[in-house]
């Protein structure tokens, strides 16, 4: 850890990983480095990583694959199915390296994590930005853009600036701080839709407006972007003032719901392979429940056929019961009320759980004689702490309800899915 006993201001460092998907999949298959590289989405759908190779070719992120596929084969670009368990894996290691760093830290989502970091001057910051970089690289492999500054929304700024002078240098340049100079100069030539907050429609407005780049946003009056944008806006008008008001948060807050959804590989008309589909969905309904320290009672089951078929059927049922968290009260509830919406015959393309009206696991305790005894409870939880323990150990599903058994081909379609190195023994590199 780098300690500064002189002590002159509080900065936000923002640590995004470099096309972090691509990068994963370099990190143990290196003939992939400059080379175009892609990673699609669930069921090989659209484009949602791209190497700078890719991107210097014109072709963005979000570009279906049915309509890139003759071009990649022409420029030679490498297709790669999504692989998450391995860029999960890989993403907890990139935050343990970070955290070996002992700063104040908000991991923001998969591939990003917000620092607060108490330095005397910019270069230090700067200076503590490399270590970090380094280090990261060092120990996983992962490229990553730094972004410094007095805020989080200009921090987000800056790391913006840092990964488009990363593309230009090697791959451990990339760290950006308008820490000490007049944000303006850099809000200036920053567009306005790329501002962190700004969604598609602000940013519609916003240029309807003749606001055009993000130093045009923060010359409006607050009250007029109050009212157009709400609080909201208006707190990323007064962070990109150089006005500090967003903190880190130490934990996530808990979801007030949680989904599980997923097209099938191809379509299925079998109700045994919908059940396995949807016992697996509530499956994972329960782990993040329990990741999240968060219990139940109700779900929203839906199926659904080919939404652009003239006789699309959609149907969607939701079933109470006893709030829990326990995955085979989970799946038994899932798969009654799946028992009411399946018409046989048609072709479905789509199922999922949804879980509604959820509140913390500590009001599992029984309040009154009608709810589930508490030796009962405790039963639970030592079956689920024992199950998720020897999943975290060897593997997602490596016990699992038979209800939820993979045997057909409702799975989502990964044609061109890498191993996953880390987590699957069968799937480990092997040197010969």
């Amino acid at each position: 850890m780098y300690v500064n006993l002189k002590i002159n201001m509080t900065i936000f460092a923002i640590i995004d990983c470099n096309n972090f998907y691509v990068s994963c999949e370099r990190v143990f298959n290196p003939g992939l480095i400059n080379k175009p590289v892609v990673v699609l989405s669930n069921n090989d759908g659209c484009l949602i990583s791209c190497s700078n190779e890719v991107k210097a070719l014109g072709i963005k992120m979000g570009t279906p694959y049915f309509k890139f596929k003759d071009t990649a084969k022409k420029l030679g670009v490498i297709i790669l199915s999504s692989n998450y368990t391995l860029y999960g894996d890989m993403s907890a290691r990139v935050v343990q390296t970070i955290g070996d760093f002992g700063y104040n830290m908000e991991v923001y989502s998969i591939d990003e994590a917000f620092l607060e970091l108490q330095v005397e001057n910019e270069q230090e910051g700067i200076k503590i930005a490399r270590l970090i970089q380094k280090r990261v690289y060092k120990c996983t492999g992962i490229g990553v853009s730094i972004g410094l500054a007095k805020t989080k929304t200009l921090s987000k700024v800056a790391n913006k600036i840092a990964k488009v002078d990363g593309r230009k240098q090697n791959l451990l340049e990339g760290v950006f701080s308008i820490i000490e100079e007049d944000p303006k100069k850099v809000l200036a030539e920053f567009p306005v839709e790329d501002i962190w907050g700004v969604g598609y429609r602000y940013a519609k407005m916003l240029k309807s407006n003749n606001i055009i780049t993000a130093l045009d946003f923060v010359n409006q009056d607050p009250l007029w972007v109050q009212q157009k944008m709400t609080i909201q806006g208006k707190l990323t008008w007064c962070e990109l003032q150089n006005q500090p008001f967003l903190k880190l948060e130490d934990t996530l807050p808990a979801k007030k719901s949680v989904a599980s959804t997923r097209a099938f590989g191809q379509p299925i008309t079998e109700l045994n392979l919908v059940r396995q589909a949807v016992a697996t969905h509530a499956t994972r309904i329960g782990l993040k429940l329990r990741q999240q320290k968060s219990i139940s009672g109700v779900l929203y089951i839906f199926v659904m056929t080919n939404r652009f078929q003239a006789c699309r059927y959609y149907q969607g049922i939701t079933i109470t019961f006893e709030a829990t968290n326990f995955t085979p009260i989970l799946i038994s509830n899932a798969l009654k009320a799946l028992g009411k919406i399946f018409v046989p015959g048609l072709k479905y393309t789509k199922t999922g759980v949804i879980a509604l009206q959820i509140q913390p696991s500590s009001s599992l305790i029984p309040k009154d004689l009608f709810q589930a005894p508490l030796s009962d409870i405790n039963i639970q939880n030592k079956i689920t702490k024992s199950v998720d323990a020897i999943n975290h150990k060897y593997g997602r599903f490596t016990i699992v309800a038979a209800s939820s058994l993979a045997t057909g081909t409702w799975q989502m379609r990964q044609d061109y899915r890498t191993p996953r190195y880390t987590t699957i023994w069968q799937e480990i590199i092997r040197v010969k």
